[in-house]
């Protein structure tokens, strides 16, 4: 005899269930973001992006003719990140998804923007 998936989830469970559930979208063929926690607008966000010049070049310094094609954005409630985008970084999620479970209160974002390579080789789904 078959058992319900229900059922068999309730008898195997050994306690809370903590997975942190993703989503993403490619808006073009050179754009695209993944995202978790939680997104929503009300919250206060913190974004750290990487410059590219008109060569394709990622460059840290600001000017005034730059584009900003990747990034990653935090989201903050009660001094801790709860969501993640990153813009045209692929992969990251896990180490999203650790940074929203660890509940870190540090506000060293140039730090945490580290961990998501901003400054790496394109990796967009065109190249």
């Amino acid at each position: 005899a078959s058992q319900s998936t229900e059922a068999v989830v309730s008898t195997q469970s050994t306690g809370p269930y903590h997975h942190q559930s993703m989503f993403w979208s490619d808006l073009g063929p050179s754009i695209g973001y993944e995202a978790i926690g939680l997104v929503d607008s009300s919250l206060p966000t913190v974004g750290i992006w990487a410059q590219q010049d008109a060569s394709g070049t990622i460059d840290a310094e600001p000017g005034e003719s730059e584009r900003y094609e990747k990034g990653v954005v935090f989201y903050m409630a009660e001094n801790r990140v709860v969501g993640v985008v990153a813009w045209n970084i692929f992969g990251k999620i896990p180490i999203a998804r650790q940074l929203i479970a660890s509940k870190d209160q540090s506000q060293d974002f140039g730090k945490l923007a580290k961990l998501f390579d901003i400054h790496a080789p394109d990796t967009s789904i065109s190249s």
